[in-house]
């Protein structure tokens, strides 16, 4: 494998490109390249069209980089690198274990306030035994607290981050 460092202004973003990066996860990105290294090569084609790597081209070009890491997909044909671009979206959207997941973030003495780790979404607050969403009272998310600190922390990011969208659902349930 051949990795040249190529102009990030030379590298052309593939207009059908069907994942789509939302101005937060490329400023994740980029928080990451900064603290940790370009460390996943972009992949281009043979007139410097992105195969792989929309999201670290823009967070590289958020982070103002001169050059990024590429490799060329010289050994495959149009269709294929058509089908490649297809897949590596696929296989990026697996789902993560939480278990494993908590238990190595719990592990890393590191501050990872930065990097966005919700763990939990609603219904996965809304699945711990007790929780009950027809009850107005406070023991609505007394179950959810029960958490380790850890967990605890996760389902309050989470709270914040989604608060407006969860404000307004409770908005429109009530106006109903």
């Amino acid at each position: 494998m051949n990795i040249e460092q190529v102009p990030i202004y030379d590298i052309k973003p593939y207009e059908n490109n069907a994942k789509k990066h939302t101005e937060a996860q490329i400023e994740e990105i980029a928080k990451s390249i900064h603290d940790f290294g370009f460390n996943q090569n972009l992949v281009i084609d043979k007139n410097n069209v992105l195969v792989v790597g929309h999201g670290r081209w823009e967070a590289a070009k958020l982070l103002g980089l001169e050059t990024v890491p590429c490799v060329r997909a010289e050994n495959l044909t149009d269709e294929q690198i058509r089908l490649y671009r297809l897949v590596d979206n696929r296989v990026a959207t697996t789902p993560i274990d939480v278990d494993i997941e908590l238990a190595e973030l719990e592990s890393i003495d590191l501050d990872i306030s930065d990097y966005s780790f919700d763990m939990f979404d609603m219904e996965s607050i809304e699945a711990v035994e007790g929780f009950d969403e027809n009850n107005n009272d406070r023991e609505y998310f007394t179950a959810a607290f029960t958490f380790p600190t850890a967990q605890k922390e996760q389902i309050l990011k989470y709270l914040r981050k989604h608060k407006q969208e969860i404000t307004d659902e409770i908005i429109e349930k009530a106006s109903e």
